[in-house]
């Protein structure tokens, strides 16, 4: 045998004591449904512009002109990111008058509460 060899454990003979069928079951399940969803939700955390729009729009719902302003960024850049949260749930806008006024939505401010955990265990 080389060193790239090995043996597969036969899952069928494995006393339940190491893994039940309800175990063997629950991880099936897993890999069954998949993590695609999850997955491009990470995609879509995983820039510091859309982290921090994130951040700012906890503060209060705002309008697309102070983000502009406030981060330094062009109009269209920002509003490309902007674009991406509102497709993934975790923004909404509204227009009022001649304002196109940004918020979170409930999934927009879970996922802020859950970035602020992460952010603790970074420190």
């Amino acid at each position: 045998m080389n060193k790239l060899s090995y043996k597969l454990c036969d899952i069928d003979s494995m006393p339940p004591d190491i893994v039940s069928q309800e175990t063997l079951e629950k991880v099936f399940e897993i890999f069954a449904g998949g993590a695609d969803g999850l997955a491009d939700l990470l995609k879509v955390l995983c820039n510091p512009i859309r982290l921090n729009t994130l951040r700012a729009l906890e503060v209060r719902d705002l309008c697309v002109c102070v983000l502009v302003h406030m981060s330094g960024f062009q109009h269209s850049l920002l509003s490309y990111h902007l674009n991406l949260l509102k497709d993934n749930g975790l923004i909404e806008s509204r227009r009022e008058g001649n304002f196109q006024i940004y918020g979170l939505t409930r999934r927009g401010r879970k996922i802020v509460k859950i970035l602020e955990l992460l952010e603790l265990e970074v420190e």
